[in-house]
């Protein structure tokens, strides 16, 4: 048999392998929030599974995005590049792709907090699934947005964005962030509260107690409706993945 054939036959049973386990942990996720009842923070008992609704609040001093240099509790951020990618051989058309450049996620800790008034201290470094913020992309010419100040965030503004989409070698810039107040709500394991956390928290929540450690700010209900379309679609393309590789390997097509 022709070897290459056979590598990308492998190469696509592999990425099948990959969206076999995505789709497991993400109908994993979706069953922990149908499975575990909400409970108010007054009434959580630490070593047992919860799920928690409320808003994002301060576990302590608030940082700050590094691009936008927005004040929040929560940011993720990522630079990309756009690049000119060699012309075919039967084309004469430009076109462009965009490449990672950087990126990163803080990971101290934040709080959730509900109508009561009680707080438990939330870990994002150890989430097993995150999903916060709203997106905010912008574009620019430097590889770094340009300095922002509490009072004037860098964000371009439209004309800007505009203007810079059409620049070659142009910057794309995209943050997430959780601002003060914004809708949450968390599943996992509650743990006793710290030395550090004080009368301030009830506990800290986690991972442990035989369910995944989930973080959205989304409503429980939509992302239960996500999950599970996700755990579908993933399904799905890996099962046509392994087909197209039965093929390939069978009959040692390109």
């Amino acid at each position: 048999m022709n070897a290459v054939p056979l590598l990308i036959a492998l190469a696509l049973v592999a990425g099948a392998a990959y969206l076999f386990f995505l789709s497991a942990s993400a109908r994993k996720s979706a069953r922990a929030i149908e499975a575990v009842r909400p409970v108010a923070i007054a009434e959580a008992q630490p070593g047992t599974p919860v799920r928690l609704e409320g808003w994002a609040a301060e576990a302590g001093p608030m940082g700050r995005a590094p691009l936008s240099g927005e004040a929040c509790l929560w940011h993720a951020w990522s630079i990309d590049r756009e690049y000119e990618k060699p012309k075919s051989s039967d084309s004469d058309s430009v076109t462009y792709e965009w490449r990672l450049q950087e990126s990163g996620e803080s990971r101290e800790d934040f709080a959730i907090e509900d109508r009561a008034g009680g707080r438990i201290r939330v870990r994002p470094g150890e989430a097993e699934a995150l999903s916060l913020g709203q997106s905010h992309v912008w574009y620019g010419t430097t590889p770094r947005p340009p300095p922002a100040t509490p009072s004037a965030p860098a964000d371009p503004g439209i004309v800007t964005k505009v203007v810079d989409m059409f620049r070659a070698g142009r910057y794309r810039y995209t943050e997430k962030r959780l601002m003060l107040g914004m809708p949450i709500f968390v599943v996992g394991l509650l743990e006793a509260p710290g030395p550090e956390d004080g009368a301030n928290f009830r506990g800290r929540i986690g991972q442990g107690g035989g369910v995944p450690f989930l973080i959205s700010g989304e409503a429980p209900e939509q992302a239960h409706a996500n999950l599970k379309r996700d755990a579908k679609m993933t399904l799905w393309i890996g099962l046509a993945l392994l087909a197209i590789a039965g093929a390939i390997a069978y009959f040692g097509i390109w």
